[in-house]
């Protein structure tokens, strides 16, 4: 490509990938990468940068490489941020590697940075050839997908990946523009700079453009990713997930579920792991399973979950605790048990019960019961009120909380539901929806078309507008939109705006549906897109739209 041309070619990349970004933190190693994409984006008028660099005390010149990256930034009269943190410290405390570590403190440091900035993105200097070390690196360590590395990951970019190394060089060399030369870069103990220098150019040697198959069979890999992952939430949603429904799954699914619940915890994924866990679901057990990162994948009689490991014995994982805001209690649990508090969540002692439908039961026989064999027993959170337990993790829960526990959804569902019968009886469609934040009910909403005259008051956009009023605020983050028919495409843009974590619906619109029935309103690069969890009471939201247009008919 024409060298002067490249820094253009960085900024349309760049804005494909963020399109509405203002304000991006560019972590500056001083490297050539990093130095590319601080002259690029520096040209966009509608941007403001700044730079991050982290000086990781492990070689004796980096004091020096900081200076230079401070003049750097001088002289292009950009604003840096210069941090030094003890790698090797933290790796010792942490029981990591000094790559592993360095990462971790490097992308802490640029995500509080962006925090404190107020930046909409962080943008990194991965090349192509870093993708095509990376696929290496994840083949030879037995990765689930050898995938390499995402243009976007959360709040991360990488406007270069889909150029050269040589190509940001020669555009730089063009400019005049120096960069620094990290001599750790050279060091083959570390395994990526042995690929980088001793197996790529003889895998180049062998087969040219060896790096270029690579980085494509990655492209391609994280195609196949993309779909497993959006079929797997399709079929049984977000982790935690439902044993028998995970067991029913295709073995694909099942391998990328168990994929999802490590990297949820920022654990490591490793073939040799992943299929160890399907071993034991296969076969029915009930056990605990450590991987890479400090992460415990359990295999309860109802669930499969993750959960972070603490150093040293398993007891240190969940020390009891007072739970006394929402967002203490475990995930699918109301809001409304605080009411009848205090609780507190532990592991089982003597003399727990619990109440259930056949009447009191001692904690020790449910678990005996529910086949959690004895390892596993002190090891299942309970949610408890001195020795009265209304929850212990997936194995049981007390009525009413047994539908909260089995899928807190279908209660929500059913509320929406209602308010459909509402919309009917005044004589409108009969679509309901609700707003819930932290198990309660914020906004509530039905079909107001005919009443109003206004053709956007659809029941999703009355119930957000009423949960923004309730929150006073319009950014619905965290929360669920639960609606009896899959939303139209004005709707389904009002949730992206409102930033909501998840959308739930019922019956699929095959006239208007802009979630996968007509159209899939969230195909395009959105900044923040919401789970989506579709056919939940289906038969029930069908019904009374079935009734509802017979009626009209008639």
């Amino acid at each position: 490509m024409p060298s002067s041309s490249f820094g253009q070619q960085v900024r349309d990349e760049f804005r494909q990938l963020a399109p509405a970004a203002n304000v991006v933190v560019v972590g500056f190693s001083g490297g050539s990468d990093s130095v590319a994409i601080a002259r690029a984006l520096r040209d966009d008028p509608d941007l403001e940068v700044h730079l991050v660099h982290i000086d990781h005390a492990l070689r004796r010149e980096s004091g020096e490489d900081a200076r230079w990256a401070k003049r750097f930034a001088e002289s292009l009269d950009l604003p840096i941020t210069l941090e030094r943190i003890d790698v090797n410290a933290v790796a010792k405390r942490r029981g990591l590697n000094v790559e592993q570590a360095g990462r971790d403190v490097r992308y802490g440091a640029f995500h509080a940075a962006a925090k404190r900035l107020g930046a909409d993105v962080i943008a990194t200097g991965h090349t192509a050839d870093d993708q095509a070390e990376t696929v290496l690196m994840q083949l030879l360590r037995g990765s689930a997908y050898a995938a390499g590395i995402e243009a976007v990951r959360g709040m991360v970019v990488r406007p270069l990946l889909r150029f050269g190394k040589n190509d940001a060089r020669t555009w730089l060399d063009s400019l005049g523009q120096a960069w620094l030369e990290d001599s750790s870069n050279g060091d083959t103990q570390q395994q990526r700079a042995w690929i980088r220098h001793e197996v790529l150019p003889r895998l180049d040697g062998r087969r040219p453009g060896v790096r270029r198959r690579l980085a494509d069979f990655g492209t391609a890999q994280k195609d196949v990713k993309h779909f497993v992952r959006s079929e797997l939430q399709r079929r049984i949603g977000s982790p935690p997930y439902d044993r028998d429904a995970l067991q029913r799954l295709p073995t694909a699914l099942r391998r990328q579920a168990v994929v999802e619940l490590v990297r949820n915890q920022d654990g490591g994924v490793e073939r040799v792991h992943v299929e160890r866990i399907l071993r034991e679901l296969d076969q029915g057990t009930i056990t605990r399973v450590d991987v890479p990162g400090m992460v415990t994948v359990r295999l309860l009689p109802k669930i499969v979950d993750a959960m972070p490991r603490a150093a040293g014995e398993p007891e240190a994982v969940a020390k009891p605790h007072q739970v006394e805001h929402p967002e203490d209690l475990p995930p699918r649990l109301p809001a409304s048990l605080l009411e009848d508090g205090p609780w507190t969540l532990r592991y089982p002692e003597p003399g727990d019960w619990m109440q259930t439908e056949g009447g009191r039961k001692h904690v020790a026989d449910l678990l005996n019961e529910r086949g959690v064999p004895r390892e596993a027993k002190p090891f299942v959170r309970a949610l408890a009120r001195e020795h009265e337990v209304v929850w212990l993790e997936g194995v049981a829960a007390a009525p009413p909380l047994t539908e909260w526990h089995a899928d807190p959804d279908l209660h929500h569902m059913r509320q929406a539901l209602n308010l459909a019968d509402r919309a009917s009886s005044e004589g409108e469609v009969p679509v309901g929806a609700v707003v819930v934040c932290d198990g309660n009910t914020v906004g509530e909403g039905w079909n107001r078309r005919e009443a109003t005259h206004n053709p956007t008051d659809h029941a999703e956009v009355v119930a957000l507008k009423a949960a923004a009023e309730t929150l006073g605020s319009w950014n619905l983050a965290g929360c669920t939109l639960y609606v009896t028919l899959e939303p139209c495409l004005m709707c389904t843009g009002a949730m992206l705006h409102a930033h909501l974590d998840r959308v739930v619906y019922g019956a699929p619109n095959h006239r208007d549906g802009a979630l996968g029935s007509v159209v899939n309103g969230l195909a395009g690069p959105w900044k923040q897109q919401p789970e989506v969890r579709r056919g939940v009471l289906r038969r029930e939201a069908e019904h009374r739209l079935k009734q509802f247009f017979e009626a009209s008919r008639a």
